[in-house]
């Protein structure tokens, strides 16, 4: 079994902070840990169920970077588990939004568990999440979540989830990893940030 592959990232009131983190650091500021869960295992007999042929180890990486480019369906193979803690109930509820590819798993904020009345709570109240997801699922997340129209709370935790990657779980999907007007090349949000032009130039 491949070892799990995993990066926490956090951000302080002063900016990010400098991996390893402990548990016991900064344990009231925005936390993102990113697991690998499967390596590249599947991938490779997914790779190899579609093409027929055997796929010499040596060049599984170069055959995933393609395929991470490429978006086919191995690439729904790569899975990570992503935790998020400290963050505010409303930028949960966000992410939740993304149902492809991914299953969610939410702090309860039940009266009866947390002995906090239901009134006391609201979108603000700080919150915890996870979610399962694959590659694919991740890009399409970014897409929405890096975007400069998001809210800045949201495009914290996609941020440092792209961070984590980049970071040592996989720099080649965190690369991928951009806002919908860089990977469509233009911007088609109802109003644009202005980030890109009318033709399809960056400002």
């Amino acid at each position: 079994m491949e070892k799990e592959n995993s990066v926490t990232k956090v951000l302080k009131p002063s900016g990010w902070c400098i991996t390893p983190v402990h548990d016991n650091d900064y344990t009231d500021c925005l936390r993102v840990t990113v697991t690998d869960v499967m390596g590249l295992k599947y991938f490779k007999k997914a790779c190899e169920a579609t093409s027929g042929k055997p796929i010499p180890e040596d060049r599984v990486i170069p055959l995933l970077k393609k395929m991470y480019k490429a978006e086919h369906s191995p690439i729904r193979e790569r899975k990570f588990w992503v935790e998020v803690k400290n963050c505010p109930t409303f930028v949960a509820n966000h992410f939740r939004t993304h149902n492809v590819g991914v299953e969610h798993f939410h702090l309860s904020h039940r009266s009866d568990r947390t002995g906090v009345k239901d009134q006391e709570s609201n979108r603000l109240t700080p919150t915890s999440f996870s979610f399962m997801c694959n590659a694919q699922s991740l890009i399409n997340m970014a897409r929405k979540r890096l975007c400069h129209k998001a809210s800045p709370e949201t495009l914290d935790v996609m941020w440092l989830i792209k961070q984590c990657l980049l970071d040592g779980v996989d720099f080649p999907l965190g690369e991928l990893l951009v806002p919908e007007c860089d990977y469509r090349k233009g911007c088609n949000e109802l109003k644009s940030c202005g980030r890109y032009d009318n033709n399809g130039g960056r400002n």
